[in-house]
């Protein structure tokens, strides 16, 4: 087994993630997750773009990385605007960047910080949003007690 003292390149670790295992990527290992500055905890699923790094990977590999950590999640309330109208209703009044097709529900990034703050008013605490820097989206949980380390990695940075 690996000691954790000991760096590696996330290339190593690469496309072995079972299903439903998140990724978050940070500068510190720590016990216990707490919300960002965008009022939530983000992760990125491995499994989505396998071929691609993960936003929590080049997070990890980056001058302000060191750590990526693999979590799953236990049953939150989702925020889901195509299958819930009061999550909708939320989505459409606080959502002020458009996407590029009209049907598009995806919410960006940028309006992730209102938008959890008026939907975890109403229990939601698991949200998707779509961030353009990795042309994809991340998770977002505002309830830390939903998150299970599975294990920590201690990356080379690049």
């Amino acid at each position: 087994m690996r000691s954790l003292r000991e760096s590696i390149s996330t290339d190593r670790i690469k496309d072995k993630w079972p299903n439903g295992v998140l990724l978050h990527g940070t500068s510190h290992k720590f016990d216990t997750f707490r919300r960002g500055g965008h009022e939530a905890i983000y992760f990125s699923d491995p499994n989505r773009r396998p071929s691609q790094k993960t936003q929590a990977e080049a997070i990890a590999e980056g001058p302000f990385g060191g750590w990526l950590v693999s979590v799953r999640l236990k049953k939150g309330k989702i925020f889901n605007p195509y299958d819930d109208p009061v999550a909708e209703e939320i989505r459409s009044k606080y959502a002020t960047s458009p996407m590029t097709d009209k049907g598009d529900k995806r919410i960006h990034y940028v309006d992730a910080p209102d938008i959890i703050r008026a939907a975890s008013k109403l229990g939601y605490n698991v949200f998707e949003f779509f961030e353009p820097s990795v042309i994809g989206v991340s998770t977002a949980v505002t309830d830390p007690s939903l998150i299970k380390v599975l294990k920590w990695y201690k990356i080379e940075r690049k």
